[in-house]
């Protein structure tokens, strides 16, 4: 994954990415929903807060029944100032998923430069290629000479910034772009699509077959 995509996935691990609700990779547009749930989190709390209020520090008591052994009720705090601090976390998990949303926008305008938005959209086919050869972690792709294998590179990691983008809703109808992939183009008219993830891998090794064209 490119630098840029990782820094806006750690953004998005610092914020939690509301996690609890989401089995998918975020996109930008649920970035930007969650920065704007966030901030009304913290709007809510802020609205809590009251600069005068006060209230007694709890006691400690050596059991039930028995006199209070460090006598507190002569001190006093405002009970409503954790309210300022769950505003500030609510505002710091807001300002954590802008950043990733930047970061994938970011991204895609990068990697595809080069290409309209009806290209960007559309399912790259990887062909013809001459062959395909499995790796450890993926496959290796060949093209009939090195042009035409950067050139398709640069096409896949396109699409890839898109599906990313995306949250990889639209990814169905092209198998090969998943999360935690990554698309180099490696000399010797080769492009390689890779992961660390295992189970990844061993997609890519499944369904590069699917989306390429036998050689010419």
């Amino acid at each position: 994954m490119s630098r840029v995509a990782l820094t806006a996935v750690a953004a998005c691990a610092a914020a939690a990415c509301a996690a609890q609700s989401h089995s998918r990779p975020l996109s930008v547009a649920d970035h930007r929903a969650e920065a704007s749930r966030e901030r009304i989190e913290a709007d809510q709390d802020y609205a809590r807060f009251r600069p005068g209020a006060t209230g007694s520090l709890p006691g400690a008591y050596a059991g039930p029944g028995e006199p209070r052994l460090y006598p507190l009720d002569m001190l006093s705090f405002n009970s409503t100032e954790r309210a300022l601090d769950d505003a500030e976390r609510h505002l710091r998990h807001a300002r954590e998923h802008e950043v990733a949303a930047t970061e994938l926008e970011r991204y895609e305008e990068v990697e595809c430069r080069a290409f309209g938005p009806h290209t960007r959209a559309a399912c790259p086919v990887l062909g013809p290629v001459t062959r395909i050869e499995d790796t450890a972690d993926g496959v290796r792709i060949y093209f009939a000479d090195d042009a035409e294998a950067r050139a398709m590179a640069a096409l896949m990691r396109c699409h890839l910034a898109f599906a990313q983008a995306r949250g990889f809703r639209d990814a169905g109808d092209c198998p090969l772009y998943l999360p935690a992939i990554e698309i180099v183009a490696t000399g010797g008219a080769a492009v390689e699509v890779r992961s660390a993830d295992a189970a990844v891998a061993q997609k890519i090794r499944a369904r590069s077959r699917l989306t390429s064209l036998p050689p010419r």
